[in-house]
């Protein structure tokens, strides 16, 4: 924006927030600010730890444009910053807003349409709030409803700067809003079977892809034309009736819409996948080409913030997200949390390898008791990686204090290990994000795997061996995971917690690739 931006424009944009126009700013936080307004890149990236308010930031510098739009991955972060700057308007999915006809149902279950218009569109809940935040200063969307809005209906584009909070997780946004994901009752309805090919690589094979998708289209197309030419009769017919045929007619566009984004980009570097549990077939690019990245996202914006307590190195952060490496720029803002407050403890008991791991996982048990034994009177987060190790654990560490959860009951027991008075323990594959345990609900947590990704997904295993850059994306994948995990339990200032780390893996990553790593957690190890 500027170079000259004084102390008293920085004072100005946060007094733009009712809620923070009197409060100080945190260490680190103006100075980030202002570094992030001098660059001229299109995108600038803030690696910002727990607690160095991030938020404040992003809002910080959308003020200085005069406003702007604010990305989140969940409707409860888009609630939260509401709380914290009621200058934001939130705008989520049409299924989170009550229908004015029809009482029970949502605004994703409108039946309006030019050829049966609903006279309660102008009083829609949705259609309200979306002309309020449209008209509003500050708006804050989720990533899903941005990436449909944006490119689909055309709204919330064109934008001077666009603030994406946990950037980390854009890749994986852009990627499930570009790949094309079918349940296979939907094939097996449509009657369009498999692609002849099985990989795009075989001989044929992306002309076998574009085929069933070109056929597939065919026949979604049909259903469409067909529901549309039922449309003129909808008034004569039940309101649910109606609402079966409009949700039926919504699915076939939101299909053709990705069957055409699928056959207008498919190439030799997509993977296919069918899905023996969640019984579903997907297409998806192994990495995503900087014409797919600019046509769904870049185009939207000016410039853009990154924000996350971690990123993946420059280089291969460019390559995710489909950008020259010219068009980023990187800064790093250390922890405000005393050390002592935060230690990482390296007791690498184990050497987890997948030719060690039978004979070496034993050595966990003892010391996880130990650990245990040492926090006898405190909440703790055992984060595990793997179900088979999960499973291990419950299975073989004396105590009664162990509580874990499957795929289907994590909010469920998380709640209910919150709620408990006695010092549980929560054991988990999978709570490396996501979750808060501020406080005495996670004085500890113990890192007992590496956290490599699986050789058995076709993605990890094409992009590991592919180029010299995926050994590096592979690893420092890893070491995000690690720092994500330990910072689920200090979450403030006065929070204090110590982390466990257990496998030697870890500590050979830490010692052979500490660039991987924020310099706060680095200069927190220390060995015990």
């Amino acid at each position: 924006m500027q170079t000259d931006l004084s102390d008293e424009m920085l004072e100005y944009a946060k007094g733009v927030f009712s809620t923070f126009a009197d409060r100080p700013w945190r260490k680190n936080q103006r100075e980030a600010v202002r570094w992030i307004l001098e660059q001229d890149r299109k995108v600038s990236v803030l690696s910002a730890p727990t607690g160095s308010g991030k938020s404040l930031c992003g809002a910080s510098v959308l003020a200085m444009y005069g406003g702007g739009t604010y990305l989140c991955s969940s409707k409860a972060l888009q609630n939260q910053i509401a709380i914290d700057y009621p200058e934001f308007k939130v705008l989520m999915g049409r299924n989170n807003y009550t229908c004015s006809k029809n009482e029970g149902l949502t605004a994703a279950e409108c039946t309006h349409s030019k050829i049966s218009p609903c006279r309660h569109k102008h009083d829609c809940p949705y259609e309200l709030q979306k002309k309020l935040v449209l008209s509003s200063r500050f708006k804050v969307l989720n990533y899903t409803y941005f990436l449909f809005e944006a490119n689909f209906v055309g709204q919330f584009s064109n934008l001077e700067y666009l603030v994406c909070d946990e950037g980390d997780t854009l890749e994986g946004q852009l990627s499930a809003f570009i790949s094309l994901n079918i349940p296979l009752q939907t094939i097996k309805n449509y009657k369009v079977g498999y692609p002849s090919r099985k990989t795009s690589t075989a001989k044929d094979g992306v002309e076998s892809w574009k085929d069933w998708g070109a056929k597939f289209k065919n026949k979604v197309n049909g259903s469409i034309g067909k529901l549309m030419a039922e449309a003129g009769e909808w008034d004569s017919i039940s309101s649910e009736w109606q609402v079966s045929k409009m949700k039926q007619l919504n699915r076939a566009r939101n299909l053709l819409s990705k069957l055409n984004m699928f056959t207008d980009y498919v190439d030799e570097n997509w993977l296919m996948e069918v899905g023996k549990f969640d019984k579903r077939i997907r297409f998806y690019p192994d990495w995503i080409v900087p014409e797919l990245a600019e046509k769904y996202f870049w185009q939207h914006s000016e410039k853009f913030l990154l924000m996350s307590a971690t990123f993946q190195p420059v280089p291969v952060l460019s390559k995710l997200l489909g950008l020259p490496p010219g068009d980023v720029i990187f800064k790093e803002v250390p922890s405000i949390f005393p050390e002592k407050n935060r230690r990482v403890v390296a007791s690498p008991v184990a050497n987890l390898t997948f030719k060690t791991f039978d004979s070496e996982v034993h050595k966990l048990i003892d010391k996880i008791e130990e650990i245990l034994m040492h926090h006898i009177n405190d909440k703790g987060l055992i984060l595990s990686v793997s179900f088979k190790l999960n499973k291990f654990i419950m299975d073989n560490v004396n105590t009664g204090r162990l509580i874990t959860h499957d795929s289907k009951n994590r909010a469920h027991i998380l709640q209910e290990f919150k709620n408990a008075v006695s010092p549980l323990v929560l054991v988990s594959p999978s709570y490396e994000r996501g979750i808060s345990l501020d406080d005495d609900l996670g004085r500890f947590c113990i890192l007992v795997k590496c956290p490599y990704l699986s050789l058995g997904d076709k993605q990890v295993s094409k992009r590991l061996y592919g180029s010299k850059l995926g050994g590096i994306w592979f690893k420092s994948e890893a070491a995000q995971t690690i720092v994500q995990g330990a910072g689920r339990i200090v979450r403030s200032e006065s929070d204090w917690g110590v982390t466990y780390i257990l496998d030697r893996q870890i500590m050979d990553l830490i010692t052979k690739h500490p660039s991987y790593f924020p310099r706060h957690f680095i200069d927190a190890i220390e060995f015990g």
